[in-house]
């Protein structure tokens, strides 16, 4: 189970969805600085998370923060926009 830690920033997202840092970027309104201090907060990533955070999975809290949550040392998917949460690939 890994930590998460919470990073507030200009972006938005919907409540307890997970999403690629690159789905964020592109389609959500969020930088690629927001997605790394929520990536520095947690301290249990794989250490090649903050150089490449587009790669990272996060659970929006609320509405309007992130939680780093997972590396996806393949790549991360995404799902577009819907219910159906993105994930790491295999």
């Amino acid at each position: 189970m890994a930590v998460a830690t919470t990073s507030l920033a200009g972006g938005s997202c919907d409540a307890d969805k997970e999403y690629c840092g690159s789905y964020l970027v592109k389609a959500r309104g969020w930088s690629t600085s927001d997605l790394q201090v929520a990536i520095k907060r947690n301290n249990r990533l794989a250490p090649e998370a903050a150089a490449d955070p587009l790669n990272v999975l996060f659970e929006c809290i609320g509405g309007s923060r992130i939680d780093a949550i997972k590396y996806c040392s393949n790549t991360c998917i995404e799902t577009g926009a819907g219910d159906t949460n993105d994930y790491c690939g295999r």
